[in-house]
């Protein structure tokens, strides 16, 4: 209940209007890998498959529920969640452990119902060009205001970070 409060509390406060960039600490989620399937049936199955595993692993996670896109997915305008997540209390290790690594991210609080995220993408990806910065890494996303605290999906709010770099990343 403390997640959810002070989720909806950072969503009601002063939010930036527009995409910037942040450094960001490394962060650790227990994840559940997501296949394109069913869309919405798909999510719901592997959210609660995703939940039992948590309570029968005893995992000490926080409440809001994060979606991460790989990369490619990021890159290539495929929007579809790669993994259902919690972020850990503390660092650990084991099967479904997902790292966020430290570094750069393009932030944008988008305003809106989950039926709009691939335009919040777009906005974001525009915005990392016009930065001569590229998608370097994958996309984390929560909800900061969502259907517990909000009846209008419009007014949600969701958090995207997406790794960059600056310039361009040349593999030798």
């Amino acid at each position: 209940m403390k997640d959810a409060i002070e989720m909806t509390e950072q969503a009601k406060g002063e939010l930036h209007d527009g995409p910037s960039i942040e450094e960001c600490e490394e962060e650790y989620f227990i994840a559940t890998q997501l296949e394109q399937g069913d869309g919405d049936k798909e999510f719901a199955h592997k959210l609660s498959e995703h939940r039992d595993y948590c309570e029968n692993h005893f995992t000490d996670y926080e409440f809001p529920i994060w979606t991460i896109l790989c990369k490619d997915r990021v890159v290539s305008g495929d929007y579809y969640s790669d993994y259902i997540a919690n972020k850990l209390k503390a660092p650990t290790v084991g099967e479904r452990i997902v790292a966020k690594p430290k570094g750069l991210y393009a932030v944008l609080n988008h305003r809106g119902s989950y039926e709009t995220m691939s335009e919040a993408y777009s906005v974001i990806k525009e915005y990392i060009a016009s930065k001569g910065m590229t998608v370097c890494g994958s996309a984390y996303a929560v909800d900061l205001l969502n259907y517990f605290a909000e009846k209008n999906p419009d007014d949600y709010v969701i958090r995207i970070s997406v790794e960059v770099c600056k310039g361009r990343k040349f593999l030798l």
